[in-house]
């Protein structure tokens, strides 16, 4: 086949149609054994291109999504802690005619210099990994070139995002630093009101004392409860989603390998050859 050719590939100007060049390409390459056109969308390697492109974004969309649900239900945890802990002090500047508004603001900007510390460490750890991504993607589809470009855009979207779910956590423990009277806050917390829960009256027996407690505490904190549950699922889910990858590839390697491909020897020809001896 010296001076043939099997193959043709045509770039499309700006704004053409890939129907019509198809439907006007095939009458012409017919004679010449042409067996018809197809466009990019059609090929295989296009194919494989786009399912990886899908597959980062949907893991773009659900990792950032569990992670800021995990941070924001620590970061919870972590301020309610520390305003319990710091009720003297809140009484005290209260005393001395601080607002309600100045004493907020002073926890919110302790919430917003977090967020600000680990946006930045975020997006120098992203723009880190996406170069070597990048250049992952380049040698494998064997692209000629892979531009990376870092918008300002996306990285003041991605902090107000993070800056919005670590307030959103916090709105309960701010709240309960606002409204904390002086007077009040001067005394040690009040314990818990307590009264008999659902299961109680019941007449539920045969529970042991731990299981009890953890049921009143339940009943008692709702909200703390669920916010709690799915802060523990948010965490599963990124030990699952994360240990899925290599488990899905391992699949892959697997089916491809021994099952798919059980040959020792793979032989190709450029051109029809018959009865070739082969001996192994």
């Amino acid at each position: 086949m010296e001076g043939s050719f099997n193959q043709v590939n045509l770039r499309l100007a700006p704004g053409s149609s890939a129907a019509a060049v198809i439907s006007a390409l095939d009458p012409l390459l017919a004679p010449y054994g042409g067996l018809g056109a197809y466009a990019r969308k059609e090929q295989t390697s296009n194919r494989y291109l786009e399912e990886e492109l899908d597959q980062l974004g949907t893991m773009a969309s659900l990792l950032p999504l569990m992670f800021i649900g995990v941070a924001a239900f620590l970061l919870n945890v972590v301020t309610a802690r520390l305003i319990r802990t710091q009720r003297e002090q809140i009484a005290v500047l209260k005393a001395f005619g601080y607002s309600n508004t100045t004493i907020g603001w002073h926890y919110v900007q302790w919430v917003l210099a977090i967020v600000l510390v680990g946006s930045v460490l975020g997006v120098g750890l992203g723009v880190w990994l996406a170069a070597g991504l990048s250049n992952l993607y380049q040698d494998y589809f064997r692209f000629p070139w892979l531009q990376q470009e870092l918008r300002p855009v996306v990285v003041l979207s991605a902090t107000g995002i993070a800056a919005l779910a670590a307030l959103l956590g916090t709105l309960n423990a701010l709240r309960s630093a606002v409204r904390l009277p002086p007077a009040e806050a001067m005394r040690p917390e009040a314990p818990a009101s307590f009264r008999r829960t659902l299961i109680e009256r019941l007449g539920i027996h045969g529970l042991s004392q731990p299981t009890r407690m953890i049921l009143r505490n339940l009943e008692r904190q709702p909200v703390k409860s669920l916010l709690s549950v799915l802060g523990l699922g948010f965490a599963v889910a990124l030990m699952m989603l994360t240990g899925f990858q290599r488990g899905a590839i391992n699949h892959m390697v697997d089916v491809q390998f021994r099952l798919a491909q059980q040959q020792d020897v793979l032989v190709s020809f450029n051109e029809p050859s018959v009865n070739v001896p082969c001996t192994l």
